[in-house]
């Protein structure tokens, strides 16, 4: 199979990437087809070689879109520990050459540009920091740099120096453990925004990692576009995983994507997750076998707080697909004192429309929920009534009313009754003889 072919449904290595734009460059050397290739590349990793083989493909179609891809490519790797100096010192390379070609008119714009570009790159910590700076105090003696530019960069320069440590120190880590994941995930905390690229080229098969990228660029760099690049990455990494795919379409919407386009992606994701049905009757065994040793051992308080018959109640419903075994553990929760709260009544008729989907069982539910709840009755009440606005007639509409204020009559008599009651006790009392 073709790099082309296998290139449309999973990630390439960078040296099948550099492979393939070589082959694109005897067939095809146009600026479109060329810059076409590379973005498809960055669109599994943000490859230094491939950047490299970019910029210096770049620099054959003049300067001014040459320096537009360097300005990517630092994007990209400048923050990068481990390859960025490449691209900075390619880069300051071009604008040496431009600067010692141009014009007396053009000259002193392209000297301020590598004054910049170097005050750049010596505030970003990697390996070679150090030579860039001996680089620049070349460049700064050679041509008479100005000192307040030159404060201004080793002021940048500095900064940098006093990290330079700490990166050294992890980056001997990741080599003493061989790149483990776990060495990486304890300096991704130390370092996130240059990191991110890094270790998900090293594992790319790992869910969470696209996970704690994705919701990184949410929470951080807030753009719609960026989120979206980083979870359709992970998809072609990780294209088992749900709820990337998930994130993935939702991300498309966000960032304003074609219907077609969505639709399209959410055939792809079926394709890569679904599976035959799941057989869940070993865990159904295991829930009927634990319900019977917890009444064994605790006889009518075996499940005081009903969490096991809840869990046991939303499983029947949603694996086992049992809709009577499901209404009948909530029949069960109901009758054993559950019956008295309002959230345990609101609960099961939710159950009874989503599952049962039964609009006469729910309604009979309701009524029985009107005369036995005695924490929160207005809950039912405001249920019961919004229920029959959704579903109900306009009489099954005024009959749920009619009950309901029925219920706050009754209600409201029981304090006057039982006061009525302790009165008539008290006087009964007072006239018995001593």
């Amino acid at each position: 199979m073709s790099a082309h072919a296998i290139g449309d449904v999973s990630p390439l290595p960078a040296a099948e990437w550099i492979r393939w734009i070589k082959d694109q460059q005897s067939i095809d050397d146009t600026l479109e087809a060329m810059t076409a290739i590379f973005e498809k590349s960055f669109q599994d990793f943000q490859y230094a070689d491939v950047w490299l083989e970019y910029v210096q493909w770049a620099c054959g179609h003049g300067p001014d879109f040459a320096k537009k891809v360097f300005e990517q490519a630092v994007e990209a790797i400048g923050l990068r520990f481990d390859k960025g100096a490449l691209m900075w010192e390619a880069y300051l390379d071009l604008l040496a050459i431009l600067f010692e070609a141009a014009s007396d008119e053009h000259r002193d714009k392209e000297f301020k540009l590598i004054c910049t570009l170097y005050k750049r790159a010596l505030s970003v910590p990697n390996w070679n920091v150090c030579q860039l700076h001996e680089r620049w105090i070349e460049f700064a003696d050679k041509y008479d740099v100005d000192e307040i530019i030159k404060k201004e960069v080793e002021q940048e320069h500095n900064k940098t120096a006093k990290k330079l440590g700490e990166f050294k120190t992890w980056e001997k880590k990741l080599e003493e453990s061989e790149f483990s994941i776990d060495v990486f995930s304890q300096y991704l905390e130390f370092e996130k925004e240059s990191f991110f690229e890094r270790i998900v080229e090293k594992h790319p098969d790992c869910e969470n990692l696209w996970y704690n990228y994705g919701q990184w660029v949410e929470d951080t760099l807030k753009r719609a576009a960026d989120i979206r690049c980083v979870y359709e990455r992970a998809v072609r990494n990780c294209y088992y995983s749900c709820g990337l795919w998930q994130k993935t379409l939702l991300a498309i919407e966000n960032a304003n994507g074609a219907t077609e386009e969505i639709g399209r992606l959410w055939l792809k994701a079926k394709e890569c997750i679904s599976s035959p049905d799941d057989d869940y009757s070993l865990a159904g065994e295991i829930y009927a076998e634990g319900q019977k040793v917890l009444q064994e051992a605790w006889g009518h308080n075996w499940d005081p707080q009903f969490t096991f018959r809840k869990n046991y109640t939303w499983f029947a419903f949603t694996r086992l697909k049992d809709y009577k075994l499901g209404h009948r553990f909530w029949e069960d929760i109901l009758a054993s004192g559950g019956g008295r709260f309002a959230d345990k009544w609101l609960a099961a008729i939710r159950d009874e429309r989503q599952f049962g989907n039964d609009l006469t069982t729910a309604r009979k539910m309701f009524y029985r929920a009107l005369n036995s709840v005695s924490d929160h009755p207005h809950q039912i009440f405001e249920a019961i009534i919004q229920f029959e606005r959704e579903v109900g007639t306009l009489e099954q509409l005024q009959t749920a009313l009619d009950k309901v204020n029925t219920q706050v009559l009754q209600r409201a008599s029981r304090p006057q009754k039982k006061e009525r009651e302790d009165n008539k006790t008290q006087k009964h009392n007072s006239n018995r003889p001593n």
